[in-house]
C-alpha cells in the first residue's frame, strides 16, 4: 500500500492511498486495515478527513468497503469513485515486526 499525504487541491484534509496490490494469500481487507495501523504509527493523527482512496470504475471498491471505508462522491477530473475511511474508523497504530519493511521514500 502507498500512501500519502500533503497539500490537496480537493479540499479534502485526508491521507491518500494512491496504489494497493496484494500477491499474496491474505485477505486485502485485512491487509490495508493493517498498513493503516502502521501508518498512523508512522505519521500519528490522522487527518481530520480520515484516508481516502479513489478505485477504478469497473472495479467498484469492494476490497476497500470490506475494509470500512464508504463512498463519498465521484472525483470531479475522471469521474472516479472516492472512498473515505473516517478518521474515527483508522485503527490504532501499530508498530510492525520488521520496520526494515516500512520505510517512506520522502520524508
Amino acid at each position: 500500500m502507498v500512501t500519502w499525504k500533503g497539500i490537496r487541491d480537493d479540499g479534502l484534509d485526508a491521507w491518500e492511498c494512491t496504489l494497493y496490490r496484494n500477491e499474496g494469500d491474505f485477505l486485502s481487507s485485512h491487509l490495508i486495515v493493517l498498513a493503516l495501523g502502521v501508518t498512523a504509527a508512522r505519521w500519528g493523527e490522522p487527518p481530520k478527513d480520515g484516508v481516502i482512496t479513489y478505485v477504478g470504475k469497473h472495479l467498484k471498491g469492494g476490497t476497500f468497503h470490506a475494509a470500512g471505508f464508504k463512498k463519498i462522491c465521484l472525483s470531479r477530473k475522471r469521474g472516479l469513485p472516492l472512498l473515505q475511511l473516517s478518521r474515527e474508523r483508522i485503527p490504532p497504530p501499530l508498530q510492525p515486526a520488521d520496520v526494515s519493511l516500512f520505510h517512506t521514500i520522502c520524508q
